[in-house]
């Protein structure tokens, strides 16, 4: 059977992976892309748990090989369900459709899977109930609060894995370099939703492999800098991924390099007691 999988899949969390599994064997999963937030939102929305290829990767770790993306514009955000029926039908001859229990299109969000089920002729509709994670159904915007909230531990248990952010690394001012921390700093897209200011215990994946560190976050930048204590080496130019494991502290202002080095020394040396015990 030729099983489609249909949403927008933001985070690829506890719930989307209930929907793949439900889907069986070698499933096609259509990705809506840019997601109907980022089009509804009144101005740029950086809440995103995934950009497209954090999504793609996501999908590829837990054994999704076909991806289809399904370019989301205004016109399906006010289509029928015949209209919408019509557009699916053009991205392959499936046999069955699966789609979460708060499945929303169309016109005010009144396309669900029941309309569905009378638009798709020919073609079975599964609807998956929710997936419960201490008694809460598993949601992306759930995920985000908790994720904006610094409470990455809860999120990694809805997400089944720690929030991370792909990025490039860019050179910076050298402002760690010169107080003794030199600092990778990971550039992520505008949309991404980042942890809030302060500083966290991470592993950070490299082309050279997997090192503990501890990473920064400053207000209003969507950038993550990252200190790996020991590291020799240099990433300019290449995409890296962190992982959040914990939150160490907030923001904290200092006077004198002095303070700054000590309070940059204590971060580090609590996130790499956190690492240890983080697996």
């Amino acid at each position: 059977m030729n099983t489609a999988v249909l949403g927008g899949f933001d985070g690829i969390h506890l719930g989307h992976r209930k929907l793949m599994e439900s889907a069986g064997s070698d499933p096609v999963v259509i990705c809506m892309e840019p997601l109907p937030r980022q089009l509804t939102a009144a101005s740029g929305w950086s809440r995103r748990l995934t950009t497209p290829g954090e999504r793609r990767k996501a999908l590829h770790d837990i054994g999704i090989i076909s991806i289809v993306t399904l370019p989301f514009h205004r016109g399906l955000m006010t289509c029928s369900p015949g209209q919408f029926a019509g557009v699916f039908s053009r991205l392959g001859a499936f046999d069955r459709v699966v789609v979460g229990w708060d499945f929303r299109y169309g016109h005010n969000r009144r396309g669900g899977p029941d309309t569905l089920t009378s638009s798709l002729h020919g073609v079975e509709v599964l609807v998956v109930p929710p997936f419960l994670q201490r008694g809460r159904p598993v949601k992306s915007e759930w995920i985000r609060s908790l994720v904006e909230n610094g409470r990455l531990f809860e999120a990694a248990e809805y997400l089944g894995r720690p929030y991370s952010c792909l990025g490039v690394v860019a050179r910076g001012r050298g402002r760690g370099r010169s107080l003794g921390f030199p600092t990778m700093n990971v550039m992520v897209p505008a949309c991404k939703l980042l942890p809030p200011a302060g500083s966290y215990a991470v592993k950070v994946r490299t082309l050279g492999g997997d090192y503990a560190g501890a990473a920064f976050r400053q207000p209003e930048r969507n950038c993550v800098e990252v200190h790996i204590p020991g590291f020799q080496g240099e990433n300019y130019g290449h995409e890296i991924e962190v992982f959040f494991a914990e939150s160490i502290r907030k923001p904290q202002k200092t006077q004198t390099d002095p303070q700054l080095i000590e309070l940059i020394t204590m971060d580090v040396n609590a996130a790499m007691e956190v690492i240890k015990k983080w697996q």
